[in-house]
């Protein structure tokens, strides 16, 4: 059976903080991020961070909530609307527990059509949601798989299309962005966005780093048992499994069976949005 729409879900982490980066962020938590929801991720801003600027961190989850084991396939990650006024939001890859201090993903952005495009071109000029803020950022990069899109990103009447960045020079106004293949359909500025897209191959759950230490008998966890990890499992953690004897086994903390994985290969893929509040519009 295929992963259902709503068995995708947000989580936030367990730590949050804006004042202690090594308090913000950690191990996936077990509440889900409603959308609509005020403060359901981010916290207010004041009236002297919108007049001055202010950069919040927030760390997500994206959980694949289902009973089954099927992998999700083919997973991409993008933004797909922007903020209003002069905030603007990019997202980071993470690990399952990492924090503020330890981020090292890039950034991924959105922008809009600076002008209109007719079906054949292989360059365009995306306004970038914060220009001098992307020209340092650098959201769009040579290489990356960008979507153009004029149409919702759960579908509903317009196009939408998959290229790769070829060539980019950041500007004060806009990014002159060169793709390939060219695009097929043509696009007004109104409605149309730009993203970045962070590509995985799959999300499953998965059991690594399997170690036996034995003084007497062996376990072959390849080819027998029920080793297995489940997508609605727990967050990543380690498990070291003790047997007395060939019936009796009980789980001992630190625990060394990893139930969940990184970024790349597992159920939850991790982000960290950074939102930096601007002036009032």
């Amino acid at each position: 059976m295929p992963i259902l729409d709503n068995e995708i879900v947000w989580r936030p982490a367990a730590l949050m903080s804006d004042v202690t980066p090594t308090q913000n962020g950690g191990r996936m938590a077990g509440a889900l991020l409603v959308s609509g929801v005020k403060n359901n991720l981010f916290p207010d801003v004041s009236q002297s961070e919108r007049l001055a600027g202010a950069v919040k961190w927030r760390k997500a989850f994206i959980h694949v909530n289902s009973a089954q084991d099927t992998a999700l396939l083919n997973v991409r990650l993008f933004l797909d609307s922007l903020t209003p006024a002069g905030d603007f939001v990019v997202f980071q890859p993470g690990t399952q527990t990492d924090t503020e201090d330890q981020i090292g993903g890039r950034p991924y952005g959105v922008g809009t059509l600076y002008a209109p495009i007719n079906g054949g071109v292989i360059q365009i000029q995306v306004a970038c949601e914060h220009n001098a803020e992307y020209a340092t950022l650098q959201p769009l990069r040579v290489g990356d798989v960008v979507r153009v899109s004029d149409r919702p990103s759960t579908g509903g009447a317009g196009n939408e299309e998959w290229v790769s960045v070829t060539g980019i020079a950041y500007g004060a106004d806009f990014a002159t962005v060169d793709i390939s293949p060219a695009l097929a359909n043509s696009y007004a500025t109104s409605n149309t966005l730009v993203s970045s897209v962070l590509e995985l191959p799959s999300a499953v759950a998965s059991v690594t780093g399997v170690t036996i230490t034995s003084g007497g008998g062996s376990f072959d966890s390849a080819t027998v048992g029920n080793l297995v990890a489940h997508n609605k499992g727990a967050v990543e953690e380690n498990w070291t499994l003790t047997f007395a004897d060939a019936t009796t086994s009980w789980p001992m903390p630190p625990f060394a069976f990893n139930s969940a994985t990184r970024t790349a290969r597992v159920r939850t893929v991790t982000c960290r949005p950074r939102s930096t509040p601007g002036p009032m519009g």
